[in-house]
């Protein structure tokens, strides 16, 4: 197998993207994944393509926590999952809070709250190749994070007192005769 320096990693742009691309014949992914991370940590990237000429080992695990939301483009000519390895691409929850409600408005009515903010969508992943050995060890997950709550409305005014009925009208006896 190759080693990590015989494998390209770059950083570059297709169109309004940016991709983190490995390209090598024979890729063992936990030989790259640390440099693969650590480009992910300093750039704006949003996809990951893995582009192995003849082999992609499969041995590494993709955490949430620095995966969330990535789409991943595998291409091999075979793919090989040694052992029982997670690939999680969801995204993160959104951490919006409204800090006050909506506000009252000049006419004294209560201003309806803003919607929530959404969660992150989860990463897209294309696994293409001939052949995959012991693609039952590979879960992937993708799942989209949690919104928030919207904001809540302004307080409206205040009514105006209720008239009508005194406790004259309530008495028990007058209940019972309008029934």
């Amino acid at each position: 197998m190759e080693q990590p320096e015989d494998v390209a990693i770059h950083v570059k742009k297709e169109g309004s993207r940016t991709v983190i691309e490995v390209k090598g014949k024979h890729i063992v992914l936990s030989g790259v994944k640390p440099r693969i991370e650590q480009l992910l940590s300093s750039s704006t990237a949003q996809e990951v393509h893995i582009l192995a000429g003849t082999s992609l080992s499969i041995d590494a695990d993709l955490s949430r926590d620095v995966w969330h939301g990535l789409n991943l483009v595998v291409l091999a000519n075979e793919i090989t999952v040694p052992s029982t390895i997670t690939w999680d691409v969801s995204g993160n929850d959104s951490n919006h809070n409204y800090a006050a409600n909506a506000g009252t408005s000049e006419d004294g009515h209560g201003k309806d709250g803003n919607d929530g903010y959404p969660g992150e969508s989860g990463g897209n992943v294309l696994l293409l190749a001939n052949a995959i050995q012991n693609p039952e060890q590979l879960t992937i997950i993708s799942n989209g994070g949690n919104g928030t709550c919207g904001q809540d409305g302004g307080d409206g005014e205040d009514g105006v007192d209720g008239k009508g009925t005194t406790s004259r009208h309530v008495s028990k006896d007058n209940i019972i005769r309008k029934w």
